[in-house]
């Protein structure tokens, strides 16, 4: 079982106070300057001086602490994320200490003229609201950061570097700031990272930023075969109808590759005689490929 120490609450009060301190001072003595004037402004002259003193410094306290009080309820507002209640509330505490800065004002201005007690004390009355305000907000933001919930703004880099490098430093911490990057030295690196793979892509364009993780085919990385000199049309062979006699074809028992190249020296205009001895071929079939060829050509230029 923890025991409680006390000597650790009684050293963790300077801790809590010295916050809202300066708080705690304005408000005091704004209050002590509604006490000056009170005594003789909100008490009949009639009264004992102790009533009139405790009647001034009731009124005192009052109305300094309606803002101080409206701010309050502003900050447990914030505090629980209900920001436009937050808001409304810190409106209104301002307009409160502006309204009791004047009352204040008013008691020690000569004929509404500037003393410096009057500025003092008005001063004074109309800083209590936005002094809470300050310590509301570094309230919150240590909720935030406990939280996670705290915008970073990026790392913060020595002067020496600023120094040395003003502009690559200044572009690392918009970097810090893009990337929600807080340490320093990470960066850094991570910016010259960048920049080093940036400038590699802009050299070489053509260089793939990341490995490919797909196989090619072997085909693929070989240079592609040239085309042919001459582009050949090549048709189907024809097969004669059922209906016809069955008469042998003259193209029945012609050599497959014969017939190639006679239809290639057709297509480059060789005549008749020339294929004939080239390939061996008889006259008949011959005399059928180069109508077939003149067939083609005719057809494309069509």
């Amino acid at each position: 079982m923890l025991v409680p120490n006390p000597r650790r609450g009684r050293a963790d009060w300077p801790a809590k106070v010295m916050p809202v301190l300066p708080l705690i001072t304005v408000t005091l003595f704004a209050g002590f300057g509604q006490l000056l004037a009170g005594v003789d402004a909100y008490a009949p002259r009639d009264w004992d001086l102790p009533l009139r003193v405790l009647t001034a410094a009731g009124i005192a306290v009052g109305l300094e602490m309606i803002a101080v009080y409206v701010q309050w309820h502003a900050h447990d507002a914030l505090l629980l994320q209900a920001t436009a209640t937050a808001a409304r509330l810190r409106r209104v505490s301002y307009l409160i200490a502006g309204a009791v800065a004047l009352f204040q004002y008013s008691h020690f201005a000569a004929a509404w003229a500037p003393t410096p007690s009057a500025v003092v004390f008005a001063a004074f009355s109309a800083s209590s609201p936005w002094l809470w305000g300050l310590h509301t907000r570094r309230v919150q933001h240590l909720q935030l950061l406990r939280e996670g919930h705290a915008d970073t703004g990026g790392a913060t880099f020595a002067a020496e570097r600023y120094r040395a490098f003003p502009i690559r430093t200044w572009k690392a911490r918009r970097f810090s700031i893009d990337y929600s990057i807080t340490d320093p030295r990470q960066a850094w690196e991570r910016y010259r990272a960048e920049t080093v793979k940036r400038s590699s892509v802009v050299a070489d364009p053509s260089k793939p930023t990341a490995p490919s993780t797909v196989a090619e085919p072997v085909a693929d990385r070989g240079a592609a075969p040239p085309p042919p000199p001459v582009p050949i049309d090549k048709p189907k062979l024809r097969i004669a109808p059922a209906t016809k006699p069955a008469t042998p074809s003259v193209r029945a028992s012609v050599n497959p590759d014969a017939e190639g190249k006679a239809r290639e020296l057709a297509a480059a205009g060789v005549g008749r005689p020339t294929i004939m001895r080239e390939t061996g071929l008889k006259d008949g079939v011959v005399k059928e490929i180069l109508r077939e060829t003149k067939a083609a050509k005719e057809g494309a230029r069509a």
